[in-house]
């Protein structure tokens, strides 16, 4: 399942990797980066090539240390089972703040 999350910076996900963020009524571990593919060149409704996001991100994004090339985004193992519903907040189950990290007040999802 993807979710998006409001008010956190660009990319601010890349200083989750190994923390328990509560979501909803649910827990995750984020566990790494998550590497771009061609697929993502193409446009989903002609599957023609139609914009080369992964150059992008190289230019963008080709310097940080990640788990994986070209990151765009995390993945997560579900810690604890519970519902999760647009609007639910986003906070660490760790304590202690991070700039722009999930504990920023404010953070919750969205829908898409």
């Amino acid at each position: 399942m993807t979710f998006g999350i409001d008010d956190v910076p660009a990319y601010a996900e890349d200083g989750w990797i190994g923390r328990d963020i509560r979501v909803g009524e649910a827990i995750v571990r984020v566990a790494g980066n998550v590497g771009r593919c061609a697929v993502t060149t193409h446009d989903p409704d002609t599957g023609r090539r139609s914009f080369d996001t992964l150059h992008a991100l190289q230019r963008h994004r080709g310097h940080v240390t990640t788990s994986e090339p070209l990151p765009f985004g995390v993945w997560a193992d579900v810690v604890q089972a519970g519902s999760v519903a647009v609007g639910d907040r986003v906070v660490p189950e760790a304590t202690g703040s991070r700039t722009g990290g999930p504990d920023a007040p404010g953070n919750t999802l969205r829908g898409y």
